[in-house]
């Protein structure tokens, strides 16, 4: 009886030290040894790895410890924002239901308004330069509504529209709530 104690202990932390120092992040190791995840290229996460400031959920998306935080003119845009999203993505959300959703966004505080998103993960835009982008939830029964941060997509933008007036790229229009087809864009992981 002692030996099958001691043996599923030795299993037990076998696993673990396997997980923690193999398996974990295994998705964004290379073959050379680096971690990267992939956007339209791919970006070396090895500091913030070694860090411990992200983990692997596939090769193309990541979960931080920190992720960019929402600003409050974010929040507001999507307060107003997510109630009209609903009555188009959500199956039988009703202009009545999207009227009373209105209504409590309004009495919540942006703080409030927050606890009630959920971050699921972040993936890497390239569109003006690097940018690591956190993806927040809200959910309506079983639908999600995906809403990515782009801040720092659009800082980039401001800064190259400033450093070349004659840019002739649309002014991105953010924050965007996103579907479900949108996240499977991501990879299976992401929806």
């Amino acid at each position: 009886m002692k030996k099958a104690i001691v043996l599923i202990i030795i299993i037990i932390f076998g696993y673990f030290l396997l997980n923690e120092y193999y398996l974990k992040n295994m998705s964004c190791r290379t073959e050379n040894g680096t971690y990267e995840i992939w956007g339209n290229t791919p970006v070396q996460i090895n500091d913030k790895i070694k860090n411990e400031d992200c983990e692997c959920i596939s090769e193309t998306l990541i979960k931080e410890k920190l992720p960019l935080a929402l600003t409050n003119n974010q929040i507001e845009s999507i307060k107003k924002e997510l109630p009209e999203w609903a009555v188009k993505n959500v199956k039988g959300f009703t202009e009545n239901e999207r009227v009373n959703l209105s209504d409590q966004f309004k009495k919540l505080t942006n703080e409030e308004f927050l606890e009630k998103l959920e971050y699921e993960y972040t993936f890497v835009d390239s569109s003006y330069l690097t940018c690591f982008v956190p993806v927040y939830t809200f959910t309506f029964g079983s639908t999600k509504a995906y809403i990515p941060n782009y801040q720092c997509v659009y800082d980039n933008y401001k800064k190259a529209k400033k450093n070349n007036n004659s840019l002739k790229i649309k002014t991105p229009n953010y924050p965007v709530i996103e579907s479900k087809s949108w996240a499977a864009n991501l990879g299976d992981k992401a929806i």
